[in-house]
């Protein structure tokens, strides 16, 4: 089950004992999961202020009022306007070009062009990237245009697909600064034909560790939008297309054994190889069969130092053979696979494609050839091996005996590039999905919607970033010269570099009135040089709290502490001579143990988010009275405490919810509160299930004794993560659905 594409996986089934299983998973992991959510269910988002979240490569960044926002997520800004419209005001085709409806491009003459404006800054890197088909005609000497790019006008000349694929190509602002010319170009010098161009992007890369294009769409109009998109997958561009690279968990990476059609200069391995954090090897001979691959896969396949092995192969058994082959060729693809499943590789099977009108085939080796993929298909069935059907995917419209003209290399048998495009994207598909399995528990593949309480931040605006100011009194040390890269991105002169000049040099900020109670404080710290003790106080310095082994010299990190006091004075103190720290973005919040992870601008608000995943008319299709279950996957940030009641689920009553306080999860049916005490530690899985008179909780693969239930929990509208500090990765709802403990400590590990 791919949790990842699409982003609502409605309305799976499988058969179980006869009995059909039905249930719906969300990922909360992007703007484009949030808004199919809620289109689907009537729901709603609202945030009255802006958020800063931490991005994929540890930025910040300020996401607009009413924006969903992503902890390690991406955000993209489409740069180019009208991305969905080529026919729009602002594109300009070469005189000879007719554009038709909205996305056709047809040349009239070699090196015809479309192209658009953007404004770019010098010395930046940029991404333009488009959705590309042609149907029918020339599929080659198609490029990229970058007129006034300071890397040149154009990009390499690219084979496009019947398929629609993004294509992309990467490029300089202009010297400078200033416009750069965007657009395609048909470099043909005959035989023009319609081109579809659609879902235009033009990024800004710069300073960027990920500089390839998502696939995700950006519509534009007439203004210039931005959106957060999740990088479980990140992707890469091979050979001008752009694919989703499979994350992780194959650290062994891969190898290709088959005969010619797999021993060609532009193999599918080639492809596998692109998308992998590791190597796909290839070890296709020309004229091997099945027997000979089996003969040699120890040492060839060497599977005991593979995570995975592509097996392909069977034709030439076939056409060597003058009886039916099938039974040394099932015999030969049995022991393959069982070398592989013995040395923990697992196998990834590609069967006979159609290869009818080629020499050597006839009616009698289509039957074997019909036999042998019959009988693999069933042997990958019941042995849970993955095979990738090309008989079906490459096959003619016409006949499905023979190979598309698009995927026929000219001799009915061997494919071409076209088809080595789509079994390598067939097997990348397996191998995202499996590896995202694998790794959606793990912490750094996580991208969740990052919620967090309503929240103050006492520093005044002119005091929270500027360490030169007034009300920050130093005492034994100075801010020193120099510029400092801050956590957003900006560089910033001469006002954010502490230096010790004595021992116990400190830096604290002028009182902030308020009468006695909790109070956080928290900087963002990174160590110029030094390697003496660094502590925080909350009141002038009566009490110094040593934070030197959070702080590191390779990256920002908030440091923190609270306590109960009055009318707070904040500050830092280096306790030795010559130390010297960065700081940025200083928070004081009163009435919590801790400052917002997603740092609140100087004397601004951060406003509680309403994330209504259904109205109260959808939300019945999701939460069913009589029974079913939720799962949730979240985390607390920071360290595994609520700051206030953080309310999950909730439909009227608190399906599961966390006390204020806490990291134990509960669940209140209105009359009835069952709760798991200290259950939420890191990225938590939590199921809340219920049926009959009785309700349970299980968490990562535990649970507490069941409780009873009332037969009943609210009617109003669906919230998620209302209060909550931390992020929601993914919902899982089983509506209606009678579930069991160990299904639910099974789901939940």
């Amino acid at each position: 089950m791919n949790i990842i594409k699409p982003l609502i996986q409605g309305n799976i089934k499988a058969l179980n004992n006869f009995y059909y299983k039905a249930f719906t998973i969300f990922l909360l992991d992007s703007t484009k999961s949030i808004s199919a959510f809620i289109n689907k269910y009537n729901g709603s988002f609202s945030r009255a202020s802006t958020i800063t979240v931490k991005d994929h490569e540890g930025i910040y960044k300020t996401v607009s009022n009413n924006i969903p926002a992503f902890y390690g997520g991406r955000e993209e800004t489409n740069l180019i306007k009208h991305s969905m419209d080529i026919s729009a005001s602002g594109w300009a085709p070469d005189s000879g070009v007719t554009i038709t409806g909205t996305d056709t491009f047809l040349a009239d003459s070699a090196a015809d062009r479309i192209i658009r404006s953007v404004t770019t800054k010098a010395n930046h890197l940029y991404i333009i990237s488009a959705v590309i088909s042609v149907n029918s005609g020339n599929l080659g000497k198609y490029r990229f245009f970058h007129g006034d790019s300071a890397s040149g006008q154009y990009s390499s000349i690219f084979t496009v697909s019947r398929n629609s694929k993004r294509y992309a190509a990467v490029c300089l602002g202009k010297s400078g600064g200033g416009d750069v010319s965007f657009g395609f170009q048909d470099m043909n010098t005959s035989s023009w034909v319609p081109v579809k161009l659609t879902s235009w992007k033009v990024i800004d890369v710069s300073g960027s560790l990920v500089q390839a294009p998502s696939d995700n769409i950006i519509i534009t109009t007439t203004d210039q939008i931005t959106k957060w998109f999740n990088t479980i997958s990140i992707n890469h561009v091979y050979d001008g297309i752009v694919r989703e690279s499979v994350c992780g968990n194959y650290p062994k990476g891969g190898v290709a054994i088959g005969d010619s059609q797999t021993d060609n200069v532009q193999s599918y391995s080639l492809i596998v190889n692109a998308a992998i954090d590791a190597t796909c090897s290839n070890e296709g001979i020309s004229g091997n069969r099945l027997v000979d691959m089996d003969s040699r896969f120890i040492a060839d396949a060497d599977p005991a130092n593979k995570s995975f092995v592509i097996i392909q192969g069977g034709v030439n058994d076939i056409i060597a053979a003058s009886s039916d082959p099938n039974t040394a060729m099932q015999s030969a693809m049995s022991s393959m696979v069982n070398k592989c499943t013995s040395n923990n590789a697992e196998p990834i099977i590609i069967n006979i494609s159609p290869w009818k009108d080629s020499t050597n085939w006839s009616s009698e080796k289509q039957g074997w050839t019909e036999t042998y993929n019959t009988w693999l298909t069933s042997y990958c069935s019941i042995n849970t091996i993955k095979l990738i059907n090309v008989y079906t995917a490459l096959a003619s419209e016409n006949d499905s005996e023979k190979l598309a003209n698009d995927y026929d290399s000219g001799d009915n048998i061997h494919w071409s590039y076209s088809a080595d495009i789509v079994i390598g994207d067939l097997v990348c598909d397996y191998l995202r999905l499996t590896a995202t399995k694998r790794n959606e528990d793990k912490l750094s593949n996580t991208i969740g919607l990052a919620c967090w309480p309503s929240s103050i931040n006492r520093v005044s605006a002119a005091e929270y970033r500027d360490f030169t100011h007034a009300n920050w009194t130093k005492t034994n040390g100075s801010i020193t010269s120099g510029d400092v890269t801050l956590i957003d991105g900006s560089v910033v002169a001469n006002k954010n570099t502490f230096t010790a000049t004595s021992n116990n040099a400190t830096i604290i900020k002028s009182s902030y009135f308020s009468i006695i109670g909790t109070h956080a404080c928290g900087f963002f710290i990174k160590r110029k040089s030094g390697t003496g003790a660094i502590a925080l106080t909350l009141n002038n310095g009566g009490t110094w709290t040593n934070v030197t082994s959070e702080i590191t010299s390779t990256a920002w990190h908030l440091v923190q502490i609270y306590a109960t006091t009055m009318n707070p004075r904040i500050g830092i103190r280096l306790a030795v001579s010559g130390d010297a720290v960065y700081l940025d973005w200083a928070q004081l919040v009163k009435g919590d143990r801790y400052v917002s992870i997603h740092p609140i601008k100087g004397g601004e608000t951060l406003a509680e988010q309403t994330f209504v995943g259904a109205n109260a008319t959808s939300m019945p299709k999701l939460i069913k009275d009589k029974q079913g279950y939720i799962i949730t996957q979240l985390q607390l940030l920071p360290e595994n405490y609520s700051l206030q009641k953080a309310e999950i689920i909730n439909n009227g009553e608190d399906i599961s919810y966390i006390a204020q306080g806490t990291n134990s999860i509960s669940s209140d049916d209105g009359t009835n509160n069952l709760v798991y005490s200290n259950s939420i530690v890191g990225l938590s899985k939590v199921a809340s299930y219920w049926w009959d008179t009785y309700k349970q909780l299980s968490v990562n693969g535990n649970s507490v004794s069941q409780g009873d239930y009332d037969q009943s929990f609210g009617n109003s509208n669906l919230k998620i993560g209302t209060k909550h500090n931390g992020i929601i990765t993914l919902l899982e709802f089983g509506a209606g659905r009678k579930t069991t403990q160990a299904e639910m400590e099974n789901k939940t590990t």
